[in-house]
């Protein structure tokens, strides 16, 4: 256990971009984009059930040292721990969203940051009405329960996680990793 979840959400403005603009023009060149087919290939042979709910994220570069990688574009804010919804479930039928694969293709290690508890058990420990949205779910349980552990698992260069990241609060962390954080993510019905 790292931390509640009090102190692993934070919001902060984005940085380095030159940095993060010359890595995604040197990701779009044809050696870097066979790369590309080849581990979409490999994690379509090695996790995918079935091709049928796949898809491919794609690569996402972020800046290296930042305590959260997912930003809310529309207002150029990491948001921290969160939830998923492409697929944009009821919070009852979470458990049928499909899984998150993501490889860390950069130079130095990565961590995911979770909780162990599930949408579908945060909602019923909170008592939520059925339309409450996930993100209203997600405040009234550590509201509540601010005492949730989160962990954290550390993913080193070329390693991969499957996670189920629909139902459960996650985000990626890069501090003490020094190089540009690198991962490419799918989206589908994965197992190990």
């Amino acid at each position: 256990m790292v931390s509640s979840f009090g102190n692993c959400h934070r919001n902060a403005a984005l940085g380095d971009g030159d940095a993060i603009k010359e890595i995604w023009e040197r990701w779009r060149q044809p050696d870097l984009q066979a790369l590309e087919a080849r581990l979409t290939e490999h994690v379509i042979d090695r996790f995918a059930g079935s091709t049928e709910r796949f898809q491919s994220l794609g690569v996402c570069i972020n800046s290296p040292g930042k305590t959260c990688t997912t930003i809310d574009t529309k207002h150029s804010l990491h948001i921290g721990l969160h939830l998923d919804n492409f697929d944009r479930l009821p919070i009852m039928d979470r458990e049928q969203s499909r899984n998150r694969v993501s490889v860390n293709l950069g130079r130095g290690d990565r961590w995911l940051y979770f909780g162990a508890t599930t949408l579908i058990a945060m909602a019923r420990a909170s008592s939520a009405p059925p339309a409450e949205s996930h993100q209203s779910v997600i405040k009234i349980f550590f509201r509540r329960h601010p005492e949730q552990p989160i962990f954290r698992v550390r993913i080193a260069p070329g390693e991969v996680y499957i996670a189920p990241s629909e139902n459960i609060v996650h985000d990626g962390y890069t501090i003490g990793n020094p190089h540009p954080d690198i991962s490419f993510t799918f989206l589908g019905d994965f197992q190990d």
